[in-house]
């Protein structure tokens, strides 16, 4: 199954509530770049990456939103559609 980049922060910490909020709704996910961004080199590499699989993207979106980690816009551009929290 294909994975999907669903959010990256520059600051290893940052991800504590996107991490969270997964959890909660049992969405799985990957993080990518983990270790080098706790030992300072977060920015150098891109941040750290958290990655979604595709049957599990548009429910993290919807997920994000709902916590309001990410704003209307930034979830009605990742889905390709405006509407997502009506």
């Amino acid at each position: 199954m294909k994975k999907i980049l669903l959010y990256q922060e520059q600051v290893y910490a940052n991800l504590v509530n996107v991490r969270a909020t997964l959890d909660l709704n049992d969405i799985p996910y990957e993080i990518q770049d983990e270790n080098l961004a706790l030992v300072g080199y977060g920015a150098a590499i891109g941040g750290v990456k958290l990655f979604v699989w595709e049957n599990h993207f548009e429910a993290a979106v919807k997920a994000l939103l709902q916590a309001k980690i990410i704003t209307q816009e930034q979830a009605d551009d990742a889905l390709g559609f405006g509407g997502v929290g009506d």
